[in-house]
């Protein structure tokens, strides 16, 4: 079975045993983990932690699965110091996915924007070799301290498809590339009716190296919107039967905390 698991974030802002208790009374082993975002000991993605409190942090959740350390930022806009800030807390924060046992440390990639959104050279050749170059940067790092980079592709953003995702690892030739895949994130109006397609064609061209799946649920009204899972168009039966013989980690983006085992019943019931 997958390890199965929520955004800590989902849960709201707790210490770090209400954490734990939170993620085993609802039977969660894997967690996607934004430190700023889930405990109340971080304000910001740009403070500081210390060796210890990451100690305090790894041996807390020591019967739990860190999957995602997540640290989302962009490095691609056009304020360059903003950018060189967000590279060094992305370069802090490799360190400490791999003192708190985390699998991989992940982030979408961004604009070429200030702010993540849709910009209209987001799909440019010049903002993919931009970010090809802020990675590559990152990987050295990540490669010096046993780190996995998960990237996260997202429609409108510069890695924007599966045959940019594809792209992109074979451009970047490194084992400490991983993915996160969320196939909601590639739908747009003209594809999303044929989402068994965009799935099947993510797991042919970069299968392998899909660390993590994110899981949510959606609505075409003029544009595709979140909705709550089990109410949405989300085809649950055929990718939990796809998944079932892959080493993926799944985690319930934006889930019901209150819900959570219909969540989990929606994901497994493909598998029979």
């Amino acid at each position: 079975m997958n390890p199965l698991g929520i955004r800590s974030h989902d849960f709201g802002k707790l210490n770090y045993n209400d954490m734990k208790k939170a993620y085993l009374d609802n039977g969660l082993n894997a967690m996607h983990l934004a430190l700023h975002k889930a405990f109340d000991t971080m304000d910001d993605v740009h403070d500081k932690l210390d060796i210890s409190e990451l100690v305090k942090i790894r041996d807390t959740f020591s019967d739990l699965h860190v999957s995602v350390l997540g640290c989302y930022l962009n490095f691609t806009g056009p304020d360059l110091m903003l950018a060189k800030r967000n590279m060094l807390t992305f370069k802090r924060q490799i360190a400490y996915a791999k003192a708190i046992d985390a699998k991989t440390i992940g982030t979408e990639t961004g604009s070429v924007m200030n702010e993540y959104g849709y910009h209209k050279d987001n799909h440019t050749e010049k903002a993919y070799y931009m970010f090809c170059r802020k990675l590559e940067e990152l990987l050295i790092e990540a490669e010096d301290k046993d780190v996995f980079v998960a990237i996260e592709g997202v429609s409108d953003h510069i890695i924007h498809s599966n045959q940019k995702m594809h792209r992109l690892y074979k451009d970047m030739q490194s084992k400490h590339l991983k993915f996160i895949f969320d196939h909601v994130n590639m739908l747009n109006l003209d594809n999303y009716k044929k989402q068994a397609d965009v799935i099947d064609e993510a797991f042919q061209m970069y299968g392998d190296h899909i660390a993590v799946l994110h899981i949510k649920d959606f609505k075409v009204q003029d544009k595709i919107i979140e909705v709550a899972h089990g109410t949405g168009d989300y085809d649950f039966d055929y990718l939990s039967k796809l998944i079932k013989n892959h080493d993926l980690d799944i985690i319930i983006e934006n889930g019901d905390v209150h819900n959570i085992n219909k969540v989990k019943q929606l994901i497994t019931r493909g598998r029979a």
